[in-house]
């Protein structure tokens, strides 16, 4: 009897000790999965995070925020589109803005060159230049599927987005391959011009650690650098990451939560939105308190396109000038969208009043901000009367 009570006790033991190796294990493998060391780069640890409601109109933002101011307003428009979604830069720098009612192209004094209905909302849009092997066409993103137009909107094809209620946030093109953010699938999926599915980036690489994208929200951007890497908006682990496109490999990032004052991205999840000047800067745009941005390519901050004071400067002058908005322009989440032109002129779409913003390089590189400063002094005013 005395030998059976010390095998329960001997076995109680080991079992005990078998418990505690695994949570152990547990324990580690969950803290290495958020995070990820990349070669020769920091560490870094993902934190879990909730999107938060933010006030569409933020406080003034602290003196610790002031930086150069690097372009000027030049002129403004809105978009009669229905709700603008997303904007795009095409060949001969002709400006797209799609919307849930249909897609408007401009030229950039604001006038429209040509306009086709949808026949539902779109949910972005991209428009290639000329070394795309589509030139001229326009891709936009509906709800489980792509579908590519001519400039002057004949419907040329498509192709369904894989997986159930895929949700397209952004496309981006290279000369032969096309590229779909998908918020719902929490990935880049791949595709060759005939819509042949070839892979995914950002996809959890347990190898690496690697926790893949972290989309609270609805916002993941997506473009193709001149190296053909492809960069995609991390906006859960406040970052940009870069991709081989051939197999997936992510091979460098920037930003994090390690930044501070101008250079750190507001918020829990951010950036929205961003691309690439001609010179391979990029620009971003923050959802929540909208702030535009320059960084150099590898992720240093340059300045502001415009300054958090003198946007809000913007929108006050828009409001006492009687523009049309519509009833969210109060209520939802500040974000826009942001594209370049070949010329380095950024376009600046502001979703909550479907208006596009044209900024143009001060000459001379920047300017400080000033409080008594405004945006609008150097502005275009006969093309936005």
């Amino acid at each position: 009897m005395k030998t059976l009570y010390v095998l329960i006790i001997f076995w109680f033991f080991v079992l005990a000790v078998v418990l505690g190796v695994l949570v152990l294990a547990a324990m580690l493998v969950w803290q290495e999965w958020f995070r990820f060391r990349p070669a020769g780069g920091p560490d870094f640890q993902h934190q879990a995070i909730q999107d938060e409601a933010i006030p569409a109109t933020p406080p003034e933002e602290p003196d610790s925020l002031a930086a150069p101011v690097l372009y000027r307003l030049s002129r403004q428009w809105q978009a009669d589109v229905g709700g603008a979604v997303g904007l795009a830069v095409g060949a001969e720098d002709r400006i797209y803005v799609a919307g849930q009612k249909r897609v408007q192209v401009f030229d950039l004094a604001g006038q429209v060159l040509e306009q086709w209905e949808l026949k539902e909302p779109a949910r972005c849009i991209a428009a290639p230049g000329a070394d795309h092997v589509r030139p001229g066409a326009v891709y936009l993103g509906y709800p489980g599927r792509v579908e590519i137009r001519t400039d002057k909107g004949q419907i040329l094809g498509g192709w369904p987005l894989p997986g159930q209620s895929a949700e397209p946030t952004s496309i981006a093109l290279g000369q032969k391959e096309i590229f779909v953010a998908d918020a719902n699938a929490k990935c880049v999926h791949r595709f060759d011009p005939d819509g042949k599915l070839l892979g995914q980036l950002g996809k959890p690489d347990p190898s690496r650690g690697y926790p893949g994208l972290v989309l609270p929200s609805a916002y993941c951007d997506v473009a193709v650098d001149k190296e053909g890497l492809v960069w995609v908006v991390n906006p859960g682990l406040l970052r940009l990451e870069a991709y081989r496109p051939a197999d997936g490999r992510l091979e460098r990032f920037w930003g994090g939560q390690d930044l501070e004052g101008v250079a750190a991205f507001f918020g829990c999840c951010n950036p929205a939105n961003f691309c690439f000047l001609p010179d391979g800067r990029f620009v971003t745009a923050e959802k929540g308190r909208l702030r535009l941005k320059v960084y150099s390519p590898d992720g240093q901050v340059d300045g502001w396109v415009v300054s958090p004071q003198q946007w809000h400067t913007i929108l006050r002058s828009a409001q006492a000038a009687g523009s049309a908005q519509p009833a969210h322009w109060t209520n939802r989440v500040e974000a826009a969208d942001v594209a370049a032109d070949s010329q380095g002129r950024l376009l600046v779409l502001y979703l909550a009043n479907s208006t596009v913003y044209l900024f143009e390089p001060i000459p001379g590189g920047a300017s400080a901000i000033s409080g008594s400063e405004s945006p609008l002094a150097n502005q275009d005013r006969s093309s936005v009367e």
